[in-house]
């Protein structure tokens, strides 16, 4: 539950000055609860680097599996961030 709030509110942070007050995203819109299944667990094994962290390629994995209704993600790990950009998702880094 922490890290939820910690990623809405990364993302909220993130889009200030982007949007409109009104139009900025609630914290329990900013992020999607689903299930580690088998499938997340192969394509997290087969993201490059492989010096990525377990629970990092986990979440890129997981991200990647939402394909066009993914807009980025935030993190402040470098190595994350780096194989996020190699496989064309949008990276914020928060400030």
């Amino acid at each position: 539950m922490v890290g939820r709030i910690i990623a809405s509110l990364n993302t909220i942070r993130r889009g200030r000055g982007q949007v409109r007050p009104c139009d900025r995203v609630r914290p329990e819109d900013a992020t999607i609860v689903t299930r580690l299944d088998c499938a997340i667990l192969r394509a997290a094994a087969a993201i490059a680097p492989t010096n990525l962290r377990s629970l990092d390629a986990i979440h890129l994995a997981t991200a990647m599996s939402l394909g066009q209704d993914l807009a980025g993600i935030v993190t402040y790990d470098q190595r994350l961030a780096e194989a996020a950009i190699s496989a064309d998702v949008e990276v914020w880094a928060p400030a």
